[in-house]
């Protein structure tokens, strides 16, 4: 930006005064307490001018930046009602499948929760049976997914896409923060941040609210290569299932 760092700490100074807060952290300075008292003096005189010069520190880098809250159009201030969202992603193709999958198999009440309960015992105790299996959710989740097999599953939460796979810097309860436009830091006008697609995918069928859910605790590192259809069935994955139905 064009403003010098003492001017834009200056102001930003002045509109957190007139925004009511009582107080600041005054960072990047020196120890030369001489520019903090220039900071400091400077904002004085700048107070009562601090609604006009708004404009100037607004460094959202977009031309049409999306703020929670709607703007008011008279002080440039946001209001508290929050900005209309308008649908215009819809989950992926695979989503549906894994939805529907998903309720038949793990959800308690679904109607091949006991019977795969059964089956996922009945594999656990026997090698070649507990090969199978990990070979079939192997197989097929990777291909849906990019499944890794660390064991501990995480989709049901995530919009049925796989952090592990999908987000550079395995981030498991939200987004890192630096994403620009959408788009992963890492990977930046390449790659869409994972969790703005998973946003996607759950807003479709209004599952956002979910985002509101407890954080999920890291996975165990000793699952990992192991198949994660038995481990939650066993009780050892961090949903700590305790199945009844043997």
């Amino acid at each position: 930006d064009c403003l010098g760092p003492q001017e834009r700490a200056a102001k930003i100074l002045a509109v957190l005064k007139g925004l009511g807060y009582h107080g600041a952290l005054i960072g990047n300075l020196s120890s030369d307490f001489s520019e903090i008292k220039q900071v400091l003096d400077k904002a004085e005189t700048l107070q009562s001018d601090w609604r006009n010069f708004l404009a100037d520190l607004d460094f959202s880098g977009s031309a049409s930046p999306f703020y929670y809250f709607q703007k008011d159009p008279q002080n440039g201030l946001s209001t508290s009602n929050p900005s209309p969202v308008a649908l215009k992603h819809f989950p992926l193709p695979t989503y549906s499948f894994s939805y529907f999958v998903d309720w038949l198999v793990y959800v308690p009440r679904g109607p091949l929760f006991t019977l795969t309960g059964r089956f996922c015992h009945f594999c656990s105790s026997r090698k070649y049976w507990y090969a199978f299996l990990w070979l079939l959710e192997y197989i097929s989740k990777g291909l849906l997914y990019g499944c890794n097999m660390c064991g501990d599953c995480t989709l049901y939460a995530c919009g049925f896409l796989c952090y592990r796979s999908g987000c550079p810097k395995n981030m498991l309860n939200g987004p890192c923060g630096g994403s620009i436009e959408g788009y992963c830091e890492v990977f930046p006008e390449k790659k869409r941040c994972y969790w703005v697609k998973v946003y996607h995918n759950i807003k479709g069928v209004k599952q956002h609210v979910t985002f509101t859910a407890p954080p999920i605790p890291a996975s165990d590192p000793s699952l990992q290569r192991t198949s994660s259809w038995i481990n939650f069935f066993m009780g050892k994955d961090h949903r700590k299932m305790k199945f009844e139905g043997r």
